[in-house]
């Protein structure tokens, strides 16, 4: 979304969700209130107590609108009895759309995202089972906290897992499900939590990969890391049962404090 501030310049903000969770805010905050509650409500930083904030009339006089902007959405579905066809929503549910509420007054984006006239083919997934073979508690070695002018890999573990599916030769699909927030601009890349009270500006972040890689792993989006929004084709199974191995990647960018810092990913393997 962009907007105008008192003095003119544009302010732009950001969203990203992932299966309705959030992995990123920018510029945004989770707003609740008695009547709302969840991650489904946003507002606009600062929460308070900065005056001017907003310009509500352009130069001409015009009401100063905010302009919002949906890049991407998908349709999904979870459960194990699921079938492939073709869906549309409730019919409690007329349609799905973006609203925005100011001094009381609430807008709904035109056009909407979706209505009850709409279809979705949905393609059920099976998923795998998947044991771990190496340890699942992580822990790097220590690393030495300074400034890092371009981002820097410091660590890597490999990890495995065994993957038992009840079909082989189809499609499979690698997800990896962020349990932190995601670097910003970036879908690569998973933020630590730092255990220290005190807010850190820089934090080190995980890349996961397939193989070993150099510090490139750690840039934004990289090629030589996985998404952590999309899921990742394994092409055709090779078996029902088979390992996979994953390098987990400590990476660093900007001024790390010391600390500990902690992070979690899920892992599925799931085959169409």
């Amino acid at each position: 979304a962009q907007f105008m501030r008192d003095y003119g310049a544009m302010q732009h903000v950001s969203a990203t969700l992932n299966k309705t969770k959030i992995t990123s805010l920018n510029g945004l905050y989770i707003f609740n209130n008695a009547y709302e509650k969840g991650e489904g409500s946003w507002g606009i930083n600062p929460r308070s107590g900065n005056k001017k904030f907003f310009k509500p009339t352009d130069l001409s006089g015009n009401q100063n609108t905010s302009v919002f902007t949906v890049s991407s959405y998908s349709a999904y579905a979870v459960g194990g009895k699921l079938k492939p066809g073709t869906y549309k929503l409730r019919s409690t549910i007329d349609s799905v759309a973006l609203r925005a509420t100011s001094g009381g007054i609430t807008s709904e984006s035109r056009p909407v995202l979706f209505t009850r006239g709409d279809n979705f083919t949905i393609t059920a997934l099976k998923a795998c089972r998947v044991t771990p073979i190496t340890q699942t508690d992580i822990t790097f070695p220590t690393q030495l906290s300074q400034n890092f002018p371009t981002p820097k890999k410091l660590a890597s573990n490999l990890a495995s897992i065994q993957v038992s599916c009840n079909e082989a030769g189809k499609e499979g699909f690698l997800t990896l499900s962020p349990g932190n927030a995601l670097v910003e601009n970036s879908t690569t890349g998973m933020v630590l939590t730092s255990s220290t009270a005190n807010a850190v500006a820089d934090l080190p972040y995980i890349a996961t990969s397939l193989s070993s890689q150099s510090d490139t792993v750690c840039n934004a989006n990289s090629s030589d890391a996985i998404s952590y929004l999309n899921s990742h084709s394994l092409s055709t199974l090779p078996s029902q049962n088979f390992i996979k191995s994953l390098y987990f990647n400590l990476c660093a960018l900007g001024n790390v404090k010391p600390g500990s810092y902690k992070g979690h990913v899920n892992v599925s393997i799931l085959i169409e």
